[in-house]
């Protein structure tokens, strides 16, 4: 036996809003890209689920940060509390050893963005990066973010 439309369109309805107060409930949020300093991985207009209120953040997360520039960015985190992040030759050194990069175009290269080329992290504090790295102002720019900073990661796409 087939379901009605009015049946389907309730059970549609339904399972929006259940899922829309499970979002709230576990403190889950909508990221909506706007720049292309995360591309060719996340592109403008994409969409994606992120879960606030994390407090253990790992090394290549993808989260939303408070620039402290007055904007909201989605970064990728590079270098964790208590490390040193180095940029040598184009590539990013974390404790004097180079950073593998797989979810990095095939020969991108990273360079300063200001005359620091080594940031030591302190105790709270995170360094993150765009995966476009000619296009992302990030810590290269303004310098490590605190934990504070850190609004949330981008757990999946909403395609």
């Amino acid at each position: 036996m087939r379901a009605s439309k009015p049946f389907k369109l309730l059970l549609l309805v339904l399972g929006t809003t259940l899922v829309s107060l499970s979002i709230r409930q576990y403190g889950m949020g909508m990221v909506i890209v706007q720049g292309t300093s995360m591309t060719p991985n996340l592109r403008p207009g994409d969409e994606y689920v992120m879960r606030a209120g994390v407090r253990d953040f790992q090394r290549l997360d993808v989260v939303v940060v408070n620039d402290g520039l007055g904007g909201q960015a989605v970064k990728r985190i590079i270098g964790l509390p208590g490390e040193t992040v180095g940029i040598q030759g184009g590539w990013v050194e974390i404790n004097y050893r180079k950073l593998p990069e797989p979810y990095l175009k095939a020969g991108t290269k990273t360079y300063p963005l200001t005359k620091l080329t080594q940031f030591r992290l302190d105790h709270g504090q995170y360094f993150v990066m765009g995966d476009n790295r000619q296009a992302s102002q990030d810590s290269r720019y303004y310098g490590p973010v605190g934990v504070s900073q850190l609004y949330g990661r981008v757990l999946v796409a909403m395609r």
